[in-house]
């Protein structure tokens, strides 16, 4: 479960699994020095976008989503690319069940190895037809982001990243829909563009801006736990600022941490950052790292010795 005051309410098995996403996302984040792969983030969107956009379309749209989450989680892309290419068939261009295949059978041929040139180019136009008029549903927005995540994922050798692209078609989204899931999650990627440009001069400080101030506006945007723990990270890998870390680890624990499996890292984090100038709050992270996840890493034996020595 996720503690603290941000409250998610899972109450479908959709919900379960944009759960499941999330602590994938903020995992990535964490272990991966900002460098998301590409398939994981084509299937996030797809799974925001059923969990609020399923309801508002038919029973036969409904079976067609859930059959699709079944088979993308057995990543059957191929049977689920034939069967949403039948159901463009169905439908008149402009009704949400055509809408709602187009973007299934895109993200079905997303993922059909072998991806190519010719396939991603495909999968693009798909993509920019959902996209022409405003992004008012969520399965347009759901569109807009795959398409940006594309621009700035190498798919096949020699594909080109084009992360100017990327940011028009994120800011696109924060610009017509600032108040949905899609929005907020275009902020971490927009972020996520500048943390991968790392060497480049103000780049970390741009996605940091970029993050405390969608934070600012939103703060309790669904993923704003994360974004505090993406904020702390950069400030302490990156700018080697420790002492401005601090405050963003224990903002996320404070929401509620995304993934509970991180606990031990976060906690130990704040416990020795916070060791020299706060020793209280040290002792008390230290202490629940022996509580909570003792197990952690290895880090219950250090968390113990820790402890005598501040004691």
């Amino acid at each position: 479960m996720i503690n603290g005051t941000l409250q998610l309410h899972i109450d479908s098995v959709c919900h379960l699994v944009l759960k499941s996403m999330i602590t994938k996302l903020t995992r990535v984040f964490n272990k991966r020095d900002f460098q998301v792969p590409s398939h994981l983030f084509l299937v996030i969107p797809f799974i925001m976008w059923a969990t609020t956009g399923c309801q508002k379309t038919t029973q036969k749209s409904e079976g067609a989503t859930t059959e699709l989450l079944l088979n993308l989680s057995s990543q059957q892309y191929a049977k689920v690319g034939k069967h949403f290419a039948q159901e463009l068939e169905k439908h008149d261009p402009g009704t949400p069940e055509y809408e709602t295949s187009k973007l299934a059978y895109a993200i079905s041929l997303r993922h059909t190895p072998p991806v190519g040139n010719s396939e991603v180019t495909q999968v693009l136009s798909l993509l920019s037809e959902l996209c022409e008029g405003e992004l008012n549903t969520p399965t347009r927005l759901t569109a807009a982001l795959i398409m940006a995540r594309i621009y700035e994922a190498e798919d096949y050798y020699g594909d080109p990243i084009e992360y100017d692209k990327a940011r028009t078609v994120y800011k696109r989204i924060q610009t017509e829909a600032p108040e949905s899931k899609e929005a907020h999650e275009a902020a971490i990627r927009l972020a996520g563009i500048c943390f991968k440009q790392y060497k480049t001069p103000f780049s970390v400080e741009t996605g940091i801006k970029t993050l405390e101030s969608w934070l600012k506006e939103h703060p309790d945007n669904v993923f704003a736990s994360a974004m505090w723990e993406i904020l702390g990270n950069a400030y302490k890998k990156y700018l080697r600022q420790p002492e401005q870390a601090l405050p963003c680890f224990i903002k996320a624990f404070e929401i509620g941490l995304t993934n509970p499996g991180q606990k031990g890292e976060v906690y130990w984090k704040i416990a020795t950052i916070a060791e020299k100038s706060n020793p209280s709050l040290a002792r008390e992270f230290y202490q629940r790292i022996l509580d909570e996840v003792p197990r952690s890493s290895g880090r219950g034996y250090e968390a113990e010795r820790a402890l005598e020595r501040i004691n």
